[in-house]
């Protein structure tokens, strides 16, 4: 065997020493340093060979408390971490025993600054245990899957629901949830292996005996390696909407008993309408019958009857006249209903325009202001919406036939975004707190002797604006006119 020269073995032991990337330095068993390199020299700030270790490196005045040179020198090889007082940095050491030739033991000590990895691995410490906070805290299920379905981690809502087939972790999916010996026949987890995207599906949640307990919205994700971008499984997100689809059944089950209802309701409502139709035009022949007997009967006979029968029988046309109102105004309500809407653009300031001349033609002795915004547009049915205006008119008309001098105004305004339409008069308004009954049929809040009218009016302009999907109410005081406000959307 070839002797080693001292000198290359020297030089050898230099070269480890000034590579290492660290501290080293040799003490006595008297704590006396006799050796220190020269990363070491620089760090201490002078060359502390002879002076005591706890000295030179701790500035202490006696051994330090945590020192393991007992151990060493009897020939223990000793690693250790610790945090040094002086910088408040952590170090990793290891004291090697030096047996010397003439029987003295010496110590040699080699550090390395860990603390960037202690830091990191405190981190890393700390973001496990928020991640694991997270996942434990999550209210749905998470399940973690390798690429064989087979189960590597879930959270405890899982363990919670699945609690009769602990433990979960080993199992294959669709045995620990399904109770299957083979995949589900629609498996999300099987499409997202097969494709790499993420997959959904409704899933039912089972119980011990594979009785269906409830519903689960099954979100599939795939695992991807950071490092390799290689697929390694998959991330079950399992949310329980058991009372969601529980409720959306309730509210299927009300809509088609609700459709059923409604659909009666028009039936009932259509025969109701035929039959208010076919009423009001069959007793218009018996009035009209009734009403010429009576011009005849007065005629023959009406000089020979006494004076107060004959007043009897005169009031008989004006009741007849006021039937006929009756039926006219109930086949509107009835036409208002049964028509279908069509969609046509209407200038509705033009409309109001000839109404107004129609009355005014009718009643010439009254003196009526008009003002009538110009070219106020609207999409719906030109037929009924007359309807609608001339009963508005009508109304606005005979409500201020005890003025002087009678203002009526039609135009428009904004109520938000929202087209606005109004009619508004001078007349001797009502009490607005009992406006909605204006609206329905018969309701009047004046004797017949004061005011004419059936009462069926209002009812039916309020019957074809709603059929356009409008809207209607009034604003009104006694005394102080009304207004009355109606929407038209573009149906």
């Amino acid at each position: 065997m070839t002797a080693i020269d001292p000198n290359e073995l020297l030089a050898q032991y230099e070269a480890i020493i000034k590579a290492f990337d660290g501290f080293i330095y040799i003490c006595s068993a008297d704590y006396e340093i006799e050796f220190m390199n020269e990363r070491f020299i620089k760090r201490t700030g002078y060359n502390p060979i002879g002076d005591k270790c706890y000295k030179a490196l701790h500035n202490l005045d006696n051994i330090c408390p945590w020192c393991v040179n007992e151990r060493v020198f009897k020939g223990e090889i000793v690693r250790w971490e610790i945090k040094s007082p002086k910088d408040n940095r952590w170090y990793s050491i290891v004291n090697t025993p030096i047996h010397r030739k003439d029987g003295r033991v010496s110590k040699m000590s080699m550090i390395m600054d860990i603390t960037s990895y202690k830091e990191a691995l405190e981190e890393s410490i700390k973001s496990k245990r928020f991640l694991s906070n997270v996942f434990s805290s999550i209210q749905d299920g998470i399940s973690i899957l390798n690429k064989d379905l087979t189960i590597i981690h879930v959270n405890p809502t899982m363990e919670r629901w699945y609690h009769f087939n602990q433990p979960l972790i080993g199992k294959k999916c669709y045995e620990a949830y399904h109770g299957r010996n083979k995949p589900c026949t629609i498996c999300p987890s099987l499409k997202t292996l097969k494709t790499g995207e993420s997959a959904f599906e409704i899933v039912p949640l089972t119980g011990p005996n594979r009785e269906v307990l409830g519903w689960l919205d099954l979100f599939s994700f795939p695992l991807f390696d950071m490092e390799s971008g290689g697929l390694e499984g998959v991330i079950e997100y399992v949310r329980d909407i058991t009372e969601r689809r529980r409720a959306e059944e309730k509210i299927e089950s009300l809509n088609r008993q609700l459709e059923a209802r409604t659909r009666q309701l028009e039936a009932l409502n259509k025969e109701l309408e035929s039959f208010n139709y076919s009423v009001s035009h069959d007793l218009k022949s018996p009035l009209i019958n009734i009403e010429a007997i009576i011009k005849r009967f007065l005629k023959r006979y009406g000089s020979g009857i006494e004076k107060e029968a004959k007043g009897y029988i005169e009031r008989i046309p004006k009741i007849i006249k006021y039937m006929h109102e009756i039926i006219d105004d109930l086949m509107n309500l009835s036409y208002a209903t049964r028509k279908d809407i069509s969609k046509d653009n209407i200038n509705l300031s033009q409309l109001v325009k000839d109404i107004s001349k129609v009355f005014h033609d009718r009643f010439s002795n009254r003196s009526v202001e008009f003002n009538i915004v110009e070219d106020i547009c609207a999409i719906g049915d030109e037929g009924l919406l007359k309807i609608a205006i001339v009963n508005l008119m009508s109304n606005a008309w005979k409500f201020t036939k005890m003025n002087t001098h009678t203002k009526i105004e039609f135009g428009e305004t904004l109520l938000g975004n929202e087209r606005v339409f109004y009619f508004k008069d001078n007349g001797i308004g009502f009490d607005v707190s009992a406006n909605q009954k204006i609206f329905e049929p018969f309701v009047r809040f004046h004797s017949k002797e004061e005011f004419e009218g059936t009462g069926i009016g209002l009812a039916t302009v309020y019957r074809i604006i709603t059929r356009h999907g409008g809207r209607i109410w009034a604003q009104s005081e006694p005394g102080k006119g009304a207004c009355f406000y109606f929407t038209l959307p573009e149906i």
